[in-house]
């Protein structure tokens, strides 16, 4: 396997928790809620990674309040005593410092604080955040590039497609419940999307595993490959991805972006 010649750079990011209030609420599609959030705290705000991510802090039970957490050296804080928030974490898929707004896509599976909190949201409804405490820095000036994911990836997807140039190469799979959960991806880029519609889960693994192996492997030019998707789906990914494509670990980046229920 050929090593890439551009390199990844990590940021770590002092951790601030903020406070945003949400301003509107849009359906793009059924199965996801856009929240557009907006506060001071934001005008500061700082994701220069696509994939980036921040800590969401929710109430276990709807209507309990919990204490704001502080900061230490290794993070958040709580003392003893104090009532904990559920934390989940979500790329946001915009911000703007001027208007001190971010957005955030979440999917609506009918489980979950995140998902219960945004089905039920209200314009006004105040919502904690803390981070991204880190980003990886990926180039954007690979030949070409795969991106491979689900609904909760879509976010990290979109703002990648913003961020490649025209000239790059780009294959997109992205596997869906639902056929009416695509969204529209737009880049200046050449993009192919290949939409994987399954519900069951190990069909949808097999399909998309399937789907990768099927994509035609491009005759020149140095490539990336990024995934995220559900953690027992991680080796598959990344192992199909390299092999098919002939990439190192070091063009390749599958993460879980969260793990199914035994």
């Amino acid at each position: 396997m050929q090593e890439s010649s551009y390199h990844i750079e990590k940021q770590i990011h002092p951790i601030k928790v903020r406070s945003a209030w949400v301003k509107a609420i849009a359906r793009p599609t059924p199965h996801m809620a856009r929240i557009t959030l907006q506060g001071d705290d934001l005008q500061d705000f700082h994701s220069p990674g696509f994939d980036d991510h921040v800590k969401l802090l929710f109430s276990e039970q709807a209507g309990q309040e919990f204490t704001v957490p502080l900061v230490g050296e290794r993070g958040l804080v709580f003392e003893e005593g104090q009532v904990k928030p559920v934390m989940r974490d979500y790329t946001p898929l915009s911000y703007d410092n001027q208007s001190r707004e971010m957005v955030i896509d979440f999917v609506l599976h009918g489980t979950g604080v995140a998902s219960t909190w945004a089905e039920h949201a209200k314009v006004g409804d105040r919502l904690v955040m803390a981070g991204p405490r880190g980003s990886m820095l990926i180039p954007t000036v690979f030949d070409w590039q795969v991106l491979v994911g689900d609904e909760t990836a879509l976010p990290a997807i979109s703002r990648r497609l913003r961020e490649l140039k025209a000239g790059t190469q780009v294959t997109v799979v992205v596997q869906l419940n639902h056929a009416d959960a695509a969204l529209p991806l737009a880049s200046d880029a050449a993009i192919d999307v290949r939409w994987v519609v399954e519900a069951d889960a190990d069909a949808a693994t097999q399909k998309m595993l399937q789907t990768l192996q099927a994509l035609t492997v491009p005759a020149q030019g140095e490539g990336f490959a990024w995934g995220a998707v559900e953690y027992a789906q991680v080796t598959p990914v990344r192992e199909v991805l390299m092999q098919r494509f002939s990439l190192d670990n070091a063009r390749v980046k599958v993460s879980s972006y969260w793990r199914r229920e035994a």
